[in-house]
């Protein structure tokens, strides 16, 4: 819940905020820049993130390198901010268990 107070005393609620879950293969890249967005799952499984990754959709494994590439166990969250009008944050993991263990931390508040 965030609270905030004006200069009149007045004081705000908390702010809504809609989320919506939708597939990878249901965004334009045009509609993909109108808000910030997350991508869950890595550039083998979602053409998004692997837009943001410069690679070809699908790729993973080892052709992922550097700040991409994933280890067992390890996961990647990475903020894209260049050259886009809003952030988009992508997060993902060497397996499907990794992915979620870091998404479950996000939501937790514990990175």
């Amino acid at each position: 819940e965030v609270k905030s107070s004006t200069a009149s005393g007045q004081v705000c609620g908390p702010k809504t905020v809609v989320v919506e879950a939708i597939l990878d293969d249901e965004i334009t890249e045009e509609k993909l820049d109108d808000q910030p967005i997350i991508l869950i799952g890595g550039p083998a499984v979602n053409k998004w993130s692997a837009h943001f990754a410069g690679v070809a959709y699908p790729t993973g494994g080892k052709a992922l390198t550097g700040e991409w590439a994933v280890k067992p166990g390890e996961a990647v969250l990475k903020l894209i901010e260049e050259g886009r009008q809003n952030v988009a944050m992508v997060v993902y993991g060497y397996s499907g268990d990794d992915t979620r263990t870091k998404v479950r931390d996000i939501v937790k508040g514990s990175i």
